[in-house]
């Protein structure tokens, strides 16, 4: 709806239904939990254009996403156990039923069959402008985005009895089983973005990219990983593994911390520059740098890569059917590590709790030099 001759209003509405059924093997039989996710989708964007060269704009919008069926919940028994065995979070004896213990240790005491849809509520503003006569390009955004209902595995430890419903003597097994089961998180992202090009003349670009994102969890539970060995002390002498599951299992809330591999800053920048060389041939030239700063590389924030930069350059020439390039790939062959990940580690002997924690890490590219040839028919 055009509101005035620059000013412009648009509306979209979308309603969306899922379907999703999770089917789990029970013995010699199937058993399948189902769940509608009925989601609305709208979106408002207004539009300013005050010159020809010049637009702004603000939009708000919510996407979705259907949330995670807990297959474990669909074949839990609820029946409790005749034979008592020993609870793994307290020690103490229990006769509890699988659904009742998957309950105790789920947020707020009750099962989850499935979470809830998935959420991003977004809002944005931005300017686009051009100018010296359409050589010259500059675009900035703000954005603010919450993420709702997230799914996140938390580690779940029972006692079960038999799989097969029609095998079922309700006589304990003799170990404790750790699964996980989906809980709803929630978190929050803002920043900016700032792109910038120009043709300084027929022959020479210029080119960039900068982006700032701060993002924090505002409610996230986990167990039974690294946290457990720092945010829930004490866990022994230095150097061991605790064997108290009420330590292992405890479970955290990560709100307030960053997500991994997410860094606050990252950009690029370019530069290319191409001229007649003889007849039909041309020779060209480019040069590209890449940033991408620190980034934690777990959820508790306690490890992190730092910052790194890589510079990419290549020269060749064309004609137009053949194409022969040279390049250099990281020239001043940075080696900190282009990315890490917290996981569990095995290594640890006669450790299975999934409280043991490493870091795998992935190593850069080293400086590469090269030819390419491309031919065109």
């Amino acid at each position: 709806y055009d509101i005035a001759e620059r000013l412009t209003l648009d509306l979209e509405f979308r309603y969306m239904q899922d379907k999703r059924t999770n089917t789990q093997n029970v013995g010699a039989t199937f058993q399948a939990l189902s769940e509608t996710y009925d989601q609305k989708t709208p979106r408002v964007i207004l539009t300013y254009k005050p010159t020809d060269t010049t637009t702004i704009y603000a939009q708000a919008s919510r996407g979705t996403l259907p949330g995670v069926i807990n297959g474990l919940v669909a074949i839990c028994s609820s029946d409790t156990f005749t034979v008592p065995y020993t609870n793994p979070l307290t020690g103490l004896p229990s006769t509890a039923s699988e659904c009742t213990q998957i309950a105790a240790q789920s947020p707020g005491g009750t099962l989850i069959p499935s979470t809830k849809s998935q959420y991003l509520d977004a809002g944005e503003v931005g300017l686009k402008q051009t100018f010296d006569n359409g050589a010259g390009r500059v675009n900035l955004t703000g954005y603010a985005y919450k993420w709702k209902n997230l799914p996140s595995p938390l580690n779940i430890t029972y006692v079960r009895d038999d799989d097969d419903p029609a095998r079922r003597d309700r006589i304990p097994k003799l170990f404790a089983n750790t699964l996980a089961v989906f809980t709803s998180g929630s978190a929050k992202f803002h920043g900016a973005e700032l792109e910038a090009a120009y043709a300084v003349n027929q022959h020479w670009d210029l080119g960039g990219n900068l982006s700032y994102a701060k993002n924090k969890y505002t409610s996230l539970l986990a167990t039974g990983t690294l946290e457990t060995d720092v945010l829930n002390p004490p866990r022994g002498t230095q150097g061991t593994i605790s064997t108290d599951p009420r330590v292992i299992q405890a479970a955290t809330n990560y709100a307030g911390k960053t997500q991994p591999r997410y860094p606050k800053w990252m950009g690029n920048a370019s530069t290319t520059f191409t001229d007649t060389l003889v007849g039909e041939w041309s020779w060209f030239a480019r040069g590209d740098l890449v940033y991408f700063g620190k980034a934690y590389s777990d959820y508790y924030n306690l490890s992190y890569t730092p910052g790194y930069m890589l510079v990419h350059t290549r020269a060749g020439v064309d004609n137009g059917t053949l194409r022969i390039e040279a390049f250099v790939r990281n020239l001043f062959d940075e080696d900190k590590w282009a990315g890490a990940l917290a996981t569990s580690d095995f290594a640890v002997q006669g450790d299975f709790t999934f409280a043991a924690q490493g870091i795998v890490v992935t190593p850069q590219d080293r400086r590469t030099f090269g030819v390419r040839l491309n031919y065109l028919f």
